[in-house]
């Protein structure tokens, strides 16, 4: 997923590239994803999942800094008695460091890009480094969704001969005493997310909502145990 296009000239652009390099400069990134159904969507979160993990293997700078919870499980066995099918919770926001926060409706994932005139087309014959959909990028489910997103260059969908679907969706950025009140959301909903899957996983962190302290500090430790 670039943030820049084209790709080819932007490449540093590219959102995993720009989360691996915060992350080796040590900033804490964490990630929630919906875990879909697998009968009904092709999303593969599992993917998204062990690719942001993968970007800091081991041994490297930036190890551990990413953390990537999907949920909710759909396991009837293991959550029989707190089932959810084709659910999610349909946010869409990033907070950075209490400053500065972006929510809206569209998703970080291929086919969402979009600029001001909605391009349709994207055929360079003369010159591919002007490229601005690669691959899956170069979306529209009306006449085919995603296939294989781990495979971000196979797409059965012609240029050639389908314009692509554009996509125009409401978001804002926002700054200030606000940013506090979304990051306190998303604390609430990662612990939720750690206390319903994850509790016994050492792994993965217990939030703290920092400048919280007596009587407000219960509003967030409600989540955690």
């Amino acid at each position: 997923l670039f943030l820049r296009r084209p790709p080819y000239s932007t490449q540093e652009w590219r959102l995993d590239q720009v989360l691996k390099h915060r992350a080796e400069a040590g900033v804490k990134i964490y990630v929630i994803v919906y875990k879909e159904v697998n009968q009904a969507l092709t999303c593969n979160s599992a993917h998204t999942k062990h690719a942001l993990h993968s970007l800091c293997p081991e041994g490297t700078p930036g190890h551990g800094n990413i953390k990537v919870l999907r949920h909710p499980d759909h396991n009837i066995f293991e959550n029989a008695a707190d089932m959810t099918f084709y659910w999610a919770h349909h946010e869409k926001f990033i907070v950075i460091d209490y400053a500065v926060a972006f929510i809206g409706g569209i998703d970080l994932c291929f086919g969402r890009w979009d600029a001001h005139q909605h391009p349709l087309a994207d055929v360079h014959p003369a010159n591919l480094k002007d490229e601005i959909f690669p691959g899956q990028d170069w979306n529209n489910n009306r006449i085919m969704d995603f296939q294989s997103v781990a495979d971000w260059q196979s797409n059965e969908v012609s240029k050639a001969d389908y314009g692509r679907m554009p996509w125009h969706d409401v978001a804002m950025g926002l700054v200030g005493d606000c940013v506090y009140d979304i990051a306190e959301h998303f604390v609430l909903r990662w612990n939720f997310v750690k206390r319903d899957k994850y509790k016994r996983d050492h792994g993965v962190d217990w939030l703290l909502l920092e400048g919280r302290t007596g009587d407000d500090e219960d509003l967030v430790g409600v989540q955690r145990p």
